[in-house]
């Protein structure tokens, strides 16, 4: 049994490592690819070669709509242009630069203690 679930465990990561894979590298957007994906299993299931359970939630399409303002090209909007704001550089004092560095140094002996490390090796 172990055996068949260590199996079964390492299809399924397999499995889900193609789908990321394919997903994620086919050409146009993510969306894009997920609703040609989900019309051609409504296009399946219509013609009867899918069978879902009764329970499962259907497949759903986009109804058709008509035009409206946001579905044609819009040319974009003429924006002020940008004026970054000056940089200015604070130069820090010897005892705000020891302090800086003394908490600093704190996170990292917190983050970073040798037992963490013992343990995690």
């Amino acid at each position: 049994m172990d055996n068949i679930d260590h199996r079964h465990a390492a299809y399924l990561r397999t499995s889900l490592r193609q789908i990321r894979y394919q997903l994620g590298s086919a050409d146009g957007s993510f969306k894009d690819r997920l609703g040609s994906l989900a019309k051609m299993l409504a296009d399946l299931a219509d013609e009867g070669y899918i069978d879902l359970l009764a329970e499962s939630p259907g497949l759903k399409q986009m109804p058709v709509r008509l035009p409206d303002l946001h579905s044609f090209y819009t040319p974009p909007i003429r924006r002020s242009p940008f004026n970054p704001e000056e940089v200015i550089l604070s130069t820090l004092q010897p005892d705000e630069l020891l302090s800086l560095r003394s908490k600093m140094m704190q996170d990292v002996t917190q983050a970073f203690s040798p037992e963490k490390v013992n343990r995690k090796v």
